[in-house]
């Protein structure tokens, strides 16, 4: 009965070291989103000639301050693919095809911050800054940082566990990618069945391709990546929040804080200031359940709260339908007024006369698919008094 029991107890040691195991690549995987669920969040600074040039001129937001780029700023851009992650719905044609999604990012190695600025079919999903630093509990006084993507893969770059690059890559072949001899060098990575393979150029030596394989050999994401000009400290600078950056904070992720609270039909036109857009009093054959006024604001690490955005949410259930009054700080724009995008993560957006429609799963097991992407739109009407 003793080693029973001690291998009951064993057993449950065990599992637990592998909750946390799991718990821990969970955190490590949103540190890599680009919308992710913890930190601080911070405005990308508008920066001249597409993103990187002079600062002159301009003001950061109230909670929010200049740090100008102390050393050389690495700065490149990221085309990436994925047959899950995004897709673009024409509404006028019923025609569906992949959202293109581009990441631009600059890099100051003295600093650690890092500016993101992420594309989705064109439009300027986010700009947001991170922190790629940061000092341990365990090494007080040391500081380490981590490069963020792209240039994590360059030789010699420390990586994230989440990023799955561990060691020297094993050269698997040589072959062409769009006209460039590249020698294909694979990652595996721990836990799954999963690889990366990187492209390295032959002519540049710059790893210019980057693929996913899940499930064994399934390609499940392509990124493409273009290093450009290294730009000069002195045309760069970062705008952070007062109080300073939260570390290992990248690509970039954020903090909000939301109030919310119940309301009625004939309260939330006077809160939003016009008759905002629904489903009517029933959709996907379900009644309205509930209606919510709310408030997101960024929350600053001294805590303050700025750059309030304020919502209404009808829930039916199967769908909230979320319309912002103005753009909350994670959505600066987008998508095309005749578009609807569909994103992996179960949503879909939506652009109604310059106003953000976002329409996710009250019901994980209801799946949006461009067909009800399609019809939910066609639905969206005014809130008649």
């Amino acid at each position: 009965m003793v080693a029973i029991a001690e291998r009951a107890k064993l057993n449950a040691l065990m599992e637990e070291a592998r909750r946390r195991a799991r718990r821990r690549r969970v955190v490590y995987a949103c540190l890599g989103l680009a919308i992710a669920a913890s930190g601080a969040a911070y405005l990308g600074l508008q920066l001249g000639g597409g993103g990187g040039g002079s600062a002159g001129g301009v003001v950061a937001p109230r909670g929010f301050h200049l740090v100008p780029a102390q050393g050389p700023v690495a700065h490149a851009v990221i085309d990436e693919s994925s047959p899950t992650w995004a897709r673009s719905v024409d509404l006028s044609t019923r025609s569906v095809h992949p959202a293109k999604v581009s990441e631009e990012v600059w890099w100051d190695r003295k600093t650690g911050l890092v500016r993101i600025v992420q594309r989705v079919d064109g439009q300027v999903r986010s700009d947001l800054v991170g922190q790629t630093c940061a000092v341990f509990f365990q090494h007080p006084g040391r500081r380490r940082c981590y490069a963020p993507d792209p240039f994590v893969l360059l030789p010699g770059e420390r990586a994230l566990p989440h990023f799955g690059l561990h060691g020297t890559g094993r050269r698997v072949g040589v072959g062409d990618y769009h006209g460039e001899r590249v020698t294909w060098l694979e990652y595996r990575e721990q836990g799954c069945r999963c690889a990366q393979r990187v492209g390295v150029s032959a002519r540049t030596g710059m790893p210019i391709v980057r693929r996913r394989y899940t499930s064994g050999h399934v390609l499940s994401s392509e990124q493409v990546n273009k290093f450009e000009p290294t730009l000069p400290a002195r045309e760069v600078s970062f705008v952070v929040p007062d109080g300073g950056v939260s570390t290992l904070c990248f690509p970039a992720c954020f903090s909000t804080s939301t109030t919310i609270e119940r309301s009625n039909l004939s309260a939330v036109s006077r809160a939003l200031g016009r008759p905002p857009l629904w489903l009517g009093p029933r959709a996907l054959g379900h009644p309205l359940r509930r209606v919510h006024i709310g408030v997101t604001s960024v929350e600053t690490k001294k805590g303050d709260k700025v750059m309030p955005a304020r919502f209404v949410r009808f829930d039916y259930g199967t769908v909230w339908l979320k319309e912002f009054v103005t753009r909350p700080p994670w959505y600066r724009s987008g998508p095309a007024p005749s578009k609807a995008i569909l994103d992996g993560v179960g949503q879909i957006s939506l652009s109604r006369g310059g106003v953000l429609v976002l329409v996710t799963r009250g019901d994980l097991s209801y799946l949006l698919t461009p067909t009800r992407a399609l019809a939910l739109a066609r639905m969206l009407r005014p809130l008649q008094p």
